[in-house]
């Protein structure tokens, strides 16, 4: 895509298939004429260690995700020129007008990462439903089949988006999964918490349902 077009900046995901980011990075800084071309990380993982790895390999900086429209505007106008501050760009919320909490969903942050914007927020909450209904089902295949590399990987992509969505006991029991397939926890543990995903995700997903049908 650089050999093709002109970017003013590389937002680049850390975990991604076949290459990392920093793979990813260190290839495109041996492009000519890609030396100096900002590229910030994006990762789940907020961790010093990571921010170090970023540092070796010519990134500019460093976002954690979920992101927040603001601090996604607000870096972007760091390393952009002429690019307008959050203060400039970013509007304030819309009217809030579902409900603030269920016990898997926290309305109130979700919003946030969708500039309050209900219906977009919604219409995520539906994709999720979509994707994600089945995913402790579809971890715990990958795990049954030896496959511990695409179990993370469908545990991390969880993770994020439970994350952005304002699912935070969801996102802590993915992260878990994620963090014990890594670090080789004891296997009844590890399908312990997979069974929890499961019974917090069908219940998240009952709850986004009769939401959308209120």
């Amino acid at each position: 895509m650089l050999q093709k077009n002109a970017y003013d900046l590389i937002l680049m995901d850390m975990q991604m298939p076949e290459m990392d980011g920093l793979e990813a990075t260190r290839k495109i800084r041996s492009l000519p004429n890609y030396h100096t071309i900002p590229i910030v990380a994006m990762t789940a993982n907020a961790f010093e260690e990571d921010r170090e790895h970023c540092k070796l390999t010519d990134m500019n900086d460093f976002l954690s995700k979920s992101v927040e429209p603001e601090r996604l505007v607000e870096m972007l106008a760091t390393w952009i020129p002429g690019m307008p501050s959050a203060d400039e760009r970013v509007t304030p919320s819309q009217q809030q007008s579902v409900s603030s909490h269920t016990s898997h969903i926290d309305f109130e942050t979700g919003l946030k990462y969708f500039a309050g914007k209900e219906h977009n927020y919604r219409k995520m909450l539906d994709k999720f439903v979509d994707l994600y209904a089945d995913e402790a089902q579809v971890i715990l295949c990958q795990l049954d089949a030896a496959d511990k590399t695409a179990a993370q990987r469908l545990a991390h992509s969880l993770k994020s988006a439970a994350g952005t969505l304002g699912m935070e006991s969801i996102r802590q029991l993915a992260q878990a999964i994620e963090h014990g397939i890594k670090q080789e926890i004891a296997e009844t543990e590890l399908k312990a918490n997979i069974a929890a995903l499961d019974a917090a995700l069908r219940e998240a997903c009952a709850e986004i349902q009769s939401l959308q049908s209120s």
